[in-house]
């Protein structure tokens, strides 16, 4: 008979009796999994770091084997429910890795991130105050060479998506 089982493991108890009462019995375990592999996963603030290595952290639904891999890095092992690997940034700029995870059931599941190493320093451009002022306030204005943070005696200034900032 077909007998409908539902997710998780299942005990089968097989009963085989003759018309002379010979009986037989035989037990199974039936795990039935028909849901893929869920994780997540934490890549550095806007997927930037100034690092070489990163240490890649990783939650997963149930237990699997991964395998993260790059040009020249693998990682292949089993894995109950978290990973932390630290993870090599060969390459100035952007870094792709891939990752496959599997389960039991052999459901597989593929995803691809990328960090971007940067350790270029950003450049001060057209930096224009004046050298002598009688206003209480001067005004400084100028361009750095990338998008971030400036600072003047650890006061935290905009700097403008184009560089700019006053």
């Amino acid at each position: 008979p077909l007998i409908p089982l539902s997710e998780g493991s299942h005990f089968i108890e097989v009963i085989a009796i003759d018309s002379a009462g010979n009986k037989n019995i035989k037990n199974y375990s039936v795990v039935v999994d028909t849901i893929f592999p869920t994780f997540n996963y934490a890549l550095p603030d806007n997927g930037i770091t100034n690092q070489t290595t990163y240490n890649f952290q990783a939650n997963f639904s149930e237990p699997v084997i991964i395998t993260l891999y790059t040009d020249n890095f693998t990682v292949n092992e089993w894995v109950n429910d978290s990973l932390s690997v630290n993870i090599p940034l060969v390459s100035e700029g952007t870094n792709t890795y891939w990752l496959n995870i599997s389960d039991v059931a052999e459901h597989q599941v593929w995803e691809s991130f990328e960090i971007i190493r940067d350790t270029t320093l950003p450049e001060l451009l057209d930096i224009n105050f004046p050298a002598l002022t009688t206003d209480e306030i001067a005004i400084i204005t100028g361009e750095i060479s990338e998008p971030g943070l400036l600072f003047y005696d650890l006061e935290n200034w905009t700097v403008h998506s184009d560089g700019t900032f006053q």
